[in-house]
């Protein structure tokens, strides 16, 4: 038998094998292009739901609502108060009352990601 006829037997035994890697590398850039419309870190949808319990929590009269959603997901103060910001850079929250105040709404780019269920 010639050597190439070893290569290309093998390549006909193990064509699947070889396809996988390009098939796993098409399905995980298809994933990351759906992460966020920004292209960095989670989906805006996951910040919408962070900037909502924020609101919902401040509006009742919490006074300290990162802390208490820190406590709720077991996630550290500093995480949450950057989910907080990163919330209001993706415009799915307004402002607060001042720096590092309290407050904001929803705007209705976070209210269509959270209508999607």
């Amino acid at each position: 038998m010639t050597p190439g006829w070893s290569l290309i037997s093998w390549l006909a035994q193990h064509s699947d094998a070889l396809a996988r890697p390009r098939r796993e590398l098409q399905e995980s850039q298809a994933l990351v292009s759906t992460v966020s419309e920004s292209g960095r870190g989670r989906p805006d949808k996951f910040y919408a739901q962070i900037a909502q319990e924020y609101v919902n929590l401040w509006t009742t009269g919490r006074p300290h609502p990162i802390a208490e959603i820190s406590t709720r997901r077991s996630i550290p103060k500093g995480k949450v108060r950057d989910m907080v910001r990163e919330a209001r850079r993706r415009g799915l929250l307004t402002p607060g009352t001042g720096r590092g105040r309290i407050g904001g709404q929803l705007t209705p780019r976070a209210l269509a990601y959270l209508k999607e269920g």
